[in-house]
């Protein structure tokens, strides 16, 4: 540096608080540091936040043959990194994901085998292809890859992500530690999520994307269950059967299905419902009316308007009942059966709008 130049204040950085740095930048911005100076070229591999992404090279909007050769070259770029990468670093999170993985069999191993080496405590692995999020909710795809033994032996897991890859429940024990679990874009039947739960008694977080089991439901159960946040987005079950006394959150997207609550004993502070991929609007209003008594207990509660739509359709006589705020003076006076029957209608808008009520006690009378 210059006499009288700008002060570089990094050189006086030693490598781990740059390391420190590093790992809290996403992994490319991570990997762009290494052009700032001959110092810097390496440092950026020791981050203790590795994200392998397929988005990275491939583009959605290319063909597919561009597609092809981008991936060939992501691959190419992860087995030099694991290469290159220091034996001796531990890892925070590691995260791959490539949406045609059958052309690289040989490589997957390897990859999926590094992190249990580096004591990973958030894993994340995704093998779904985007153009699935355009596809109508009720298709279905099949995992298109199976998760190697070395993966199971990540025994410091606290949080996981598996998209679009089969697994062996009865090996998820090793997972004491898991707390935060997510499960997409496979075939799932009750029985395994059901082991799961049993193997992972610490698990927090619970979300389930695109998951199915045709013509059949599951069951979200398990002894002492600790679960505090459930989110299900698009999934393929005729029922779901819920026993979560611990519960918190609660967020449900999709189609309608039958949701069973077996036990509750804790007040759920959120609970968010979203039918708006839902065409018909025929024989579900009782079904709705009984669904939203389920949920009484629930502090907040979100709705879209297919519910607002739905709702007075049913047999039963609807409510809005509320405590009196000291002090407060609403702008006009709310008329319970005017509400639901005047204001169920709207124009615009009909998947982004939402209707949220606070302390949501009772809506029968």
């Amino acid at each position: 540096m210059a006499p009288g130049g700008p002060i570089d204040s990094t050189s006086k950085l030693v490598d781990e608080d740059i390391l420190l740095i590093l790992s809290r930048l996403p992994f490319n911005e991570a990997a762009r540091t290494s052009v700032l100076a001959q110092r810097w070229r390496h440092i950026w591999r020791g981050t203790r936040s590795v994200e392998l992404l397929e988005r990275f090279f491939v583009r959605p909007g290319d063909s597919e043959e561009i597609r092809e050769n981008k991936r060939r070259e992501f691959m190419e770029f992860v087995r030099q990194w694991i290469n290159d990468s220091d034996r001796e670093s531990e890892i925070d999170k590691f995260s791959f994901s490539l949406s045609n993985p059958k052309p690289f069999q040989d490589d997957l191993y390897a990859v999926l085998s590094f992190p249990s080496s580096r004591n990973v405590k958030e894993l994340y692995l995704d093998f779904s292809d985007p153009s699935w999020e355009q596809d109508d909710p009720k298709k279905t795809h099949k995992a298109v890859c199976n998760i190697p033994g070395p993966v199971y032996r990540n025994h410091d897991l606290q949080s996981m992500k598996l998209y679009s890859c089969s697994f062996m429940d009865q090996w998820f024990g090793n997972f004491g530690s898991l707390k935060e679990l997510s499960l997409g874009w496979i075939e799932l039947e009750s029985a395994s999520m059901k082991a799961v739960m049993e193997k992972c008694p610490l698990l927090l977080s619970l979300n389930l994307k695109r998951c199915w089991n045709r013509g059949k439901g599951m069951e979200i159960t398990g002894t002492n269950l600790k679960l505090r946040k459930l989110r299900i987005e698009n999934c393929g079950y005729e029922w779901w059967c819920f026993d979560f006394p611990n519960l918190k959150e609660f967020k449900y997207s999709g189609r309608i299905s039958i949701l069973h609550f077996d036990s509750v004993r804790t007040p759920v502070e959120n609970v968010e419902l979203d039918f708006g991929v839902e065409k018909e609007f025929q024989r579900v209003g009782d079904y709705l009316q009984m669904l939203l008594h389920d949920l009484t207990s629930a502090r907040i509660l979100t709705i879209c308007t297919y519910v607002l739509q739905v709702i007075p359709s049913g047999m039963q006589s609807l409510g809005i009942y509320g405590r009196s705020l000291e002090g407060y003076v609403p702008p006009f006076e709310l008329r319970a059966n005017d509400f639901w029957i005047n204001n169920t209608t709207t124009y615009k808008c009909l998947r982004s709008y939402e209707v949220i009520y606070y302390c949501f006690k009772e809506i029968f009378q």
